[in-house]
């Protein structure tokens, strides 16, 4: 069966997507931390920087030849860092953009705060805000973000699960401190999975990461245990091939799981990670097969949806909307990101 892309919506006609009755989900990605932490492409410079200082004149060349992974990797074995070293080292290139420049007290307040819960007592969650906006020159999505789910779980409307695709925690410290100063809230509500033997309760919101999670760097050791789960990474070019060759894995199943249940939104993904298109394409196969068996005229060939920026050419935004129409996502375009919020919101009936 072959289907036309549909042409995106914006945040005035992305309404009532999901029904007061069904569940929604949100997966995100690297740039909605961005510019407090490096997207990929950035982190991969960063990490070929401190490895293999040499190769930085002909980074902007390899790139193109090397994704962000295959970059990692060449960078890991040129140096002769074993898996242990690696992760050590890429925790301390991720955060620290963040702990740059902050006095001492501010720097233990931050890693507290990425680490804790609303009711942990002594913990200025005021601070940590100012902080952290005080790092980038405009609102993060990872904030809006934040904003949004507070603004609709307080409808009884937030989301049911969230996928990440990143190896830090600012979206849910900022969901965290959102929760302790708009609307006193001190009761833990989301459970961070890590791991396949994550304990999810059910009236919390289950905060998947899908390659893994970086214990932040200086830490105590309780800490540390509780999110260091960088066995698991999915950094490095063989991780994503023996992922992706996996017939089982905890991330898929939960991936998998969630877009089968949820209308899902997406946001600060580029679609280029071959496990997400693959695990994307067999949900998709079978959800045609079966619309196709029951309700054969009228097929509804998109279920998720992509917030994206708008690309100033029209061939490209064809070309995007067409390059995960078969993947079952309709793309929602913003023509800045502080829309965010709008597309997300518009969305969801309370």
């Amino acid at each position: 069966m072959i289907i036309m892309a549909k042409q995106g919506l914006t945040p005035r006609t992305a309404l009532n997507l999901v029904k007061r009755d069904h569940t929604w989900a949100l997966c995100v990605g690297s740039g909605i931390s961005y510019p407090i932490f490096p997207l990929w492409d950035g982190l991969a410079r960063k990490i070929v920087h401190k490895f293999v200082p040499a190769a930085d004149g002909s980074f902007d060349d390899l790139s193109k030849k090397m994704n962000a992974e295959v970059l990692l990797q060449a960078a890991t074995e040129m140096a002769g860092k074993d898996h242990k070293t690696f992760a050590k080292d890429l925790a301390d290139t991720l955060y620290e953009g963040l702990f740059e420049g902050l006095a001492a007290p501010d720097v233990e307040l931050v890693k507290k705060c990425l680490t804790s819960v609303p009711g942990i007592r002594g913990i200025d969650w005021n601070r940590y805000l100012t902080i952290v906006q005080g790092k980038s020159p405009v609102k993060t999505t990872a904030m809006s973000l934040a904003e949004s789910i507070l603004r609709l779980k307080s409808q009884n409307r937030a989301p049911s699960s969230i996928l990440s695709f990143n190896a830090e925690m600012l979206l849910g410290s900022l969901m965290n401190a959102v929760a302790h100063e708009s609307y006193g809230e001190n009761r833990k509500f989301f459970d961070y999975m890590i791991e396949p033997t994550s304990f999810h309760d059910k009236d919390r919101i289950a905060y998947y990461f899908c390659h893994g999670v970086m214990p932040v760097p200086g830490t105590w050791n309780s800490a540390r245990s509780l999110f260091n789960a960088d066995e698991k990474l999915v950094f490095l070019e063989n991780e994503y091939l023996q992922l992706a060759n996996s017939s089982y894995s905890w991330q898929s199943t939960a991936f998998i799981n969630t877009l089968s249940s949820h209308v899902v939104y997406f946001v600060g993904l580029s679609f280029v990670d071959p496990n997400i298109r693959r695990w994307l394409a067999w949900i998709q196969k079978e959800r045609l097969k079966s619309l196709s068996k029951h309700n054969p005229k009228g097929v509804v060939s998109t279920s998720h949806y992509w917030i994206e920026k708008k690309p100033a050419s029209t061939v490209q935004q064809r070309m995007m909307e067409a390059s995960v129409s078969h993947l079952g996502i309709r793309i929602i375009w913003i023509d800045d990101w502080t829309e965010v919020s709008a597309a997300l919101e518009n969305g969801i009936v309370v």
